[in-house]
């Protein structure tokens, strides 16, 4: 069943001739017991996998999240991002923070927080019309490389 499921999205795929992009990506490094373990989110465009060869980790979902144990001496980290025709390359630097520290910073300082509301953002139109003119809108979404840092 899984073989025929990925059949499936490769055919869907087979007419996206769009390179795959990174929308968001958030990440962090941090020790527990001395093991380093990587966390991190992502959320893809018109990509039909996701995966490191450093991390052992592949994934065909466009948007989730995962935790990896590194080994202790990597700096850095490259993630491949693919559809049937292209992929892409992203390479995450990467700073270690050790859970105990964290936690005994998190607990001595509590940070207040208030909810705040949100309010509803009007969508841009699908096309621009002027005389007998009509032109589509596009935005190009640019990859967002967060990595979550605390001042220690």
């Amino acid at each position: 069943m899984k073989t025929v499921a990925a059949i499936l999205l490769s055919v869907r795929y087979l007419f996206v001739f769009r390179k795959p992009t990174l929308e968001t990506i958030r990440f962090t490094n941090i020790v527990v017991d001395g093991n380093p373990y990587l966390l991190f989110t992502w959320k893809t465009v018109d990509a039909l996998y996701l995966k490191s060869r450093q991390l052992g980790f592949r994934s065909r979902s466009s948007e989730g999240s995962a935790y990896r144990m590194i080994p202790a001496d990597t700096a850095e980290v490259e993630l491949k991002l693919g559809n049937l025709w292209y992929s892409r390359k992203f390479v995450l630097q990467l700073i270690r923070i050790d859970a105990k520290t964290l936690a005994q910073v998190s607990g001595t300082k509590p940070v207040p927080c208030r909810p705040q509301p949100q309010l509803p953002v009007p969508r841009p139109f699908g096309q621009l019309k002027s005389a007998a003119i009509s032109a589509p809108v596009f935005t190009i979404k640019q990859p967002v490389l967060q990595n979550l840092l605390y001042n220690i």
